[in-house]
């Protein structure tokens, strides 16, 4: 998990120096929208709409619990408990 997060933020860090020095202006057309703005502004907004699609497709993989779906998730927990696992009997009041 470390060795994940360190190449992450070194990713990150060698993508920040690259957006830095490239800092010509630059005009992106898409479609019929068009926006012009420094290179490194049209990098660091492509990376992170790139990090913001690629934590929203792997999401599903992170919400599901040992492999449960997400319907039968908590549905054992609605249960009560029987009246042995409480030490007591229901209609005796604990002193």
């Amino acid at each position: 998990m470390q060795l994940i997060l360190i190449s992450g933020i070194t990713i990150a860090i060698g993508a920040v120096v690259f957006a830095l020095q490239n800092n010509a202006p630059v005009v992106v057309t898409l479609a019929l929208w068009t926006v012009e703005g420094s290179l490194a502004l049209v990098l660091l907004e492509s990376l992170g709409i790139g990090a913001l699609i690629a934590g929203l497709l792997s999401s599903p993989a992170v919400i599901q619990v040992a492999g449960a779906p997400i319907a039968a998730r908590g549905t054992e927990r609605c249960q009560p408990a029987p009246a042995a696992s409480l030490g007591w009997p229901p209609g005796q009041v604990r002193q």
